[in-house]
């Protein structure tokens, strides 16, 4: 909290104040902000300052997670394809199309960060040997079925403990409905209060 009353500070007069300065210093920059967080519910718990989010907030977009974003999954995937071999200097691998179909099965719950990792691994091991898709993803068994159909009326939930599928389907529900905590406990039916403890 008093970080974000330092940073606000800074934006409200636009300067700062060195350690060991006689004087502030004049400053004029951008600020582009980013997060993963509700911070219309962090507010709500006193967790972040109004103020800061309305200084912040003149200008926002909202990226969908990869997963509801299939359609830039296999160019994605592609492109670190090429740019590992290229680093490695390796023959480029190509994915059949049950591959291309994995693509579209996994949840992806580490976005860009994550599918680029698993295409790094998968160039890498295959200049070695034969490997499929599957066996270069962090958790395998994170597959459930058919690809999301396009009505968007399922959900993609990992095989793990219940706790942890429950909070994966809040999660997914919540990011459906752009951070609405209300809708998206309207819609699985609990009470808000119940789906933000799900998702701590």
């Amino acid at each position: 909290a008093r970080l974000q009353g330092v940073l606000l500070r800074v934006l409200q007069e636009k300067e700062v104040h060195r350690i060991g300065a006689q004087s502030n210093l004049a400053v004029d920059c951008r600020v582009l902000a980013a997060t993963n967080k509700d911070l219309h519910a962090l507010m709500e718990h006193n967790e972040f300052r109004p103020d800061l989010y309305f200084r912040l907030n003149i200008f926002r977009l909202k990226v969908p997670p990869l997963r509801d974003r299939q359609e830039d999954i296999r160019l994605l995937a592609q492109h670190f394809i090429r740019k590992y071999a290229e680093l490695y200097r390796i023959r480029p691998v190509e994915l059949n199309q049950q591959e291309q179909e994995d693509l579209l099965r996994y949840s992806w719950p580490g976005n860009v960060r994550e599918l680029e990792n698993t295409m790094q691994r998968y160039v890498m091991l295959s200049d070695v040997g034969p490997v499929t898709l599957k066996e270069c993803i962090d958790d395998a068994p994170m597959f459930s079925g058919p690809p999301l159909a396009a009505d968007n009326e399922h959900y993609l939930i990992r095989r793990a403990p219940l706790e942890e599928m429950e909070r994966e389907l809040v999660s997914q529900c919540t990011a459906r409905h752009g951070g609405n905590r209300t809708s998206a406990a309207d819609e699985l039916d609990i009470s808000r209060s119940t789906l933000w403890k799900k998702l701590q």
